[in-house]
């Protein structure tokens, strides 16, 4: 078995293809774009990926001839495919997530806790967004910024606080910082102290506001010796959600480095804001499709406003509805902030972010 390595761009493309599943049977038409920047591709991100045929779908059952690989799994991940399977069962869909599982570089011995995540992401990946339509925010959406920094788990980003609220004061909606934006000067992690004084100060930041902002992550040391990867939502005056990353994208090694080890608390990845329903996802775990198996099962598979905070991961894996948004900040110096859009067809406009 070939174990696959994914490999980071050198440069910038002006244009990508949103990777998102596209139906053998629907037409795709561009819409016009809604913004002022060129709209990049429009791509069908509400339909399966072809079936395979000849084949009976797979039902609730692991499918026999993969039974080698099941065994390859640890117990969570076992349970979580056959959860998805169950779900689809005599279907397209069904069929489309076996034709996932057979591909031959997916798998290789030992399977590590990072091959599994990427076992379980293009398997969900088979699985076509619903067509629901977002709620209307209280308020519009009218800007989303970026904050513009190149951002590792290791390095200070010069005066991040005052950049961060530079952009606020420019008025967006949505504001939104790369992964590792608050890095310490000192080390790798600050402490539960530094940590919970940070926080108090970004939620003062908001106070009397009811835009959103999210200050990328906030890398800490908890007094057991754990490292936690944090992104925050505030608004208001409040924190409105926060989510440790859970999947290793270099978390690991960087608290292993900094004698800590790398762990994360087991909450959700969704709350609530001007009526709305937000999806908030960490680097790896947005390429791991974190959130889209966080609905899976719960009668609502989609978001009405997705964000990512990253350094590396580009937006993979939409999780909104109809007429939804997604903004990705990136910290990687590559590939530059994103925002996507579904339309009225379910297809996925993914345009450049300006970043400020």
């Amino acid at each position: 078995m070939v174990r696959l390595t994914s490999t980071s761009p050198t440069t910038t493309a002006p244009t990508r293809t949103a990777p998102v599943s596209k139906s053998p049977t629907t037409t795709t038409t561009t819409a016009p774009p809604t913004t002022t920047t060129p709209s990049i591709d429009v791509v069908d991100a509400g339909a399966p990926k072809a079936a395979v045929t000849g084949r009976s779908a797979a039902g609730a059952a692991w499918p026999k001839h993969l039974n080698e690989e099941l065994a390859l799994l640890g117990e969570p991940a076992r349970q979580a495919l056959t959860k998805l399977l169950f779900l689809h069962g005599n279907s397209v869909v069904g069929e489309a997530i076996v034709a996932q599982l057979e591909a031959p570089s997916l798998w290789c011995v030992p399977m590590r806790p990072n091959d599994e995540a990427r076992v379980l992401a293009k398997a969900i990946d088979a699985v076509p967004l619903s067509n629901t339509a977002v709620k209307t925010p209280t308020s519009p959406i009218a800007v989303l910024h970026a904050v513009e920094a190149r951002t590792d788990g290791k390095t200070a980003v010069d005066n991040a606080l005052p950049r961060l609220q530079q952009a606020w004061e420019k008025g967006g909606d949505v504001v939104v910082a790369p992964e590792w934006f608050f890095v310490p000067a000192h080390g790798v992690a600050m402490s539960v102290a530094e940590k919970d004084a940070l926080v108090a100060q970004l939620a003062q930041l908001t106070v009397g506001s009811d835009r959103l902002l999210v200050p990328g992550t906030l890398p800490w040391a908890d007094d057991d010796g754990g490292y936690h990867n944090t992104a925050f939502a505030f608004s208001g005056g409040q924190v409105l959600h926060s989510v440790d990353k859970r999947g290793d994208g270099d978390d690991v090694d960087i608290a292993k480095g900094a004698g800590l080890h790398h762990v994360s608390d087991e909450g959700g990845s969704t709350f609530a804001w001007r009526g709305v329903t937000v999806g908030l996802e960490v680097c790896r775990d947005h390429g791991d499709a974190r959130l889209r198996w966080e609905l899976l099962g719960t009668g609502k598979d989609v978001v009405d406003l997705q964000v990512v905070v990253s350094s590396g991961v580009w937006l993979k894996h939409p999780a909104v509805g109809v007429n939804g948004q997604i903004v990705v900040a990136q910290g990687d110096g590559i590939a530059g902030a994103e925002l996507g859009r579904r339309d009225a067809g379910g297809r996925l406009h993914v345009d450049p972010l300006p970043q400020v």
